[in-house]
């Protein structure tokens, strides 16, 4: 008997925001590991951000099942890619050429998550100050 039920939100590791930046997804293996696919990358851009990992939206959808490589071009005042190994965990196809796709971070350097945890910190405080001017308005 369920007594009390845990939101989606309530188990996230990382809060998250709301940012849109370039991201581009890319096969992780190459011939260098004996792989015989052919190298790949999706351009896109992010829907939100967190410091576990990003939901973007692609012009067609990246392959799933398999490991990739994100290089994700934070958004802040002085933007810089930084690269992720990551998977898919889900994907939706929202229009005939757009699909929504959620990935979590496998391996990612700490100062790399720190500075994805500071920026997601800086668009918080500027959506509350935005929030408090808009209040204070009326």
């Amino acid at each position: 008997i369920v007594e009390k039920t845990v939101s989606h939100e309530q188990m996230r590791e990382f809060f998250r925001v709301d940012a849109t930046s370039k991201i581009i997804t890319k096969s992780f293996h190459t011939e260098l590991f004996g792989s015989k696919d052919k190298p790949w990358s999706i351009e896109g851009t992010t829907i939100d951000i967190s410091g576990s990992g990003i939901l973007a939206s692609f012009p067609e959808e990246p392959p799933a099942d398999i490991q990739i490589r994100l290089e994700i071009t934070i958004p802040s005042d002085e933007p810089e890619t930084i690269s992720v190994l990551a998977h898919q965990v889900r994907a939706s196809q929202l229009a005939e050429d757009r699909f929504e796709v959620a990935y979590h971070f496998d391996e990612i350097a700490t100062e790399d998550r720190d500075k994805i945890i500071g920026c997601c910190l800086v668009i918080q405080r500027k959506l509350l100050q935005l929030k408090v001017q808009v209040r204070d308005q009326f």
